[in-house]
């Protein structure tokens, strides 16, 4: 073969995947599959890293197949039933981490989406478009909330900002439905705004300090000699 993917993933990730129960790994019907078949067989198999069209027949050949199998309007049903014994075995107690474990409880079935989660990550979306004239996808903005590696997030700030995006702070809105506790935690009981809001908290409120905050910010930014930016859709932001 010339994917020294599908070489590696038979022939130095495998035991490793199936002790973690291939959790995270991608294409994993097929990888499971594919090692499912090696395990049933008792041929002996070889492995052998090939240039690709460097006129090998067999993985010439191969990849005719596959760009024929690309251009089909009906894909061919491929038999991947050797993948439901390896599927089933799950993962080894000994080979899950806490993070493992977790993203192996969110791929064994979608959630359903929040409707607050989706509201604002649309109102994310349009901010950053108003501002950059580019509509960013969901996954990008989640995962720049991941990369901190040469970045000025911290962890504080990215896990505020992920439960800000869920909308999952107990605020305003979150207890319209709970009637004992409506009226007083609702709104925002100093200013006696009706809906206490995050982005009420870091803008509107009257004695929640931002105001000082903001002019403590404002003086700071003056150093580097840019434009003040856009701070109305802060939360978005």
């Amino acid at each position: 073969s010339d994917s020294q993917y599908t070489i590696d993933a038979v022939s130095k990730h495998a035991q490793r995947w199936l002790d973690e129960g291939f959790i995270g790994v991608a294409n994993k019907h097929i990888i499971q599959a594919l090692v499912g078949e090696l395990m049933a067989t008792k041929a002996e198999v070889r492995l052998r890293k090939v240039k690709g069209h460097s006129g090998d027949a067999g993985n010439d050949g191969a990849d005719a197949l596959a760009g024929e199998g690309a251009r089909k309007d009906d894909p061919d049903d491929v038999d991947l039933s050797k993948g439901i014994a390896i599927r089933c075995l799950g993962a080894a107690t000994t080979a899950l981490t806490q993070s493992k474990a977790y993203r192996a409880i969110r791929e064994f079935g979608p959630s359903e989406p929040r409707r607050r989660t989706e509201r604002m990550l649309e109102r994310t979306k349009a901010v950053v478009e108003e501002l950059t004239d580019t509509r960013p996808t969901t996954a990008a903005i989640w995962n720049s909330l991941k990369r901190r590696k040469g970045a000025t997030l911290t962890q504080k700030f990215s896990a505020y900002a992920w439960r800000t995006l869920h909308d999952g702070y107990k605020l305003g809105w979150y207890w319209e439905n709970i009637t004992a506790l409506r009226n007083d935690r609702m709104p925002c009981r100093q200013c006696e705004a009706p809906v206490e809001t995050m982005d009420h908290i870091l803008r509107e409120c009257t004695v929640s300090g931002q105001a000082v905050v903001w002019e403590l910010a404002k003086e700071l930014w003056a150093v580097t000699g840019l434009d003040w930016p856009y701070t109305a859709n802060l939360v978005s932001c």
